[in-house]
């Protein structure tokens, strides 16, 4: 399984429209700290910034091109030919592509943070360890809730082979999630969200790290949240059946006999 999702991850990396889409969305942060440093210079509004920046850019887009890359033509035929060629089981497919998109989703969260403090030791932000801290902390909750939404996002790519439905899942979930219930935060419609919704589950979970308060719970939620959708997953992988290509001389054959059909149809 290790191989496959090597495989997976270079041939995710490897496509332009992920390559493209990521460094657009990084020369975002780049565009930000310019405009920040125009207007209003400190720690305070860079760390703002940043942090915004996170929640309502970077998280969201991040995934959608993630599921656009990892999305291919015929999909559930070609991951279905992918484990029979390796002679795995569809459950380890499943598993080796979920852990494959975590791992590229680490690997940019990482990057982000690094761009952010080099930004900051460029444009002179003087951010304080407590400040850094924090940006770490929310991209690492962050980057939980992306890639739990992403696993439930997987679940509908494997349902319908179609990136539309999945984007649509994983934009809902994480963008829109912040603009809906930001104003609910202390109603009951949002204390439901934060068990089935990965992304208010880890905001409360950062909230409460800041606070100083372990929010042990949420971290419970969050594996529901992760081994729901997977086991919905590998189940629906296990049910699609491959269908089989018919060979040039099968179709050429077949012409005929069905405008014989035809012609004697008329005939009669």
């Amino acid at each position: 399984m290790t191989e496959l999702i090597k495989e997976e991850i270079l041939t995710t990396v490897k496509k332009k429209r992920f390559i493209i889409l990521t460094a657009l969305l990084f020369i975002g942060v780049v565009f930000e700290t310019v405009l920040t440093k125009g207007s209003l210079w400190n720690d305070m509004t860079y760390f703002l910034t940043m942090q915004d920046y996170i929640q309502t850019t970077f998280t969201p887009i991040m995934g959608l091109i993630l599921i656009l890359s990892v999305y291919r033509k015929k999909y559930t035929r070609t991951s279905i030919l992918q484990v029979e060629e390796k002679g795995l089981k569809r459950s380890q497919g499943v598993i080796a592509r979920t852990i494959s998109g975590s791992v590229i989703l680490l690997c940019c969260y990482v990057l982000m943070v690094l761009l952010v403090i080099v930004l900051g030791l460029i444009f002179g932000a003087h951010l304080t360890s407590q400040q850094i801290g924090m940006l770490m902390l929310r991209l690492l909750t962050d980057f939980l809730a992306a890639a739990a939404t992403y696993i439930g996002a997987l679940f509908f790519m494997y349902l319908f082979a179609f990136p539309a439905f999945p984007m649509v899942w994983y934009g809902l979930f994480t963008f829109a999630a912040n603009l809906i219930l930001g104003s609910l935060i202390d109603s009951v419609v949002y204390r439901i969200c934060n068990i089935i919704i990965p992304k208010p589950d880890m905001d409360v979970f950062y909230t409460g790290l800041v606070m100083s308060s372990f929010r042990w719970e949420c971290l419970l939620f969050l594996m529901g949240q992760i081994l729901i959708p997977l086991l919905l997953t590998i189940l629906v992988f296990k049910l699609k059946k491959l269908k089989e290509k018919k060979a040039p001389e099968e179709a050429e054959a077949e012409v005929p006999a069905q405008t014989t059909g035809a012609e004697n149809a008329e005939h009669t």
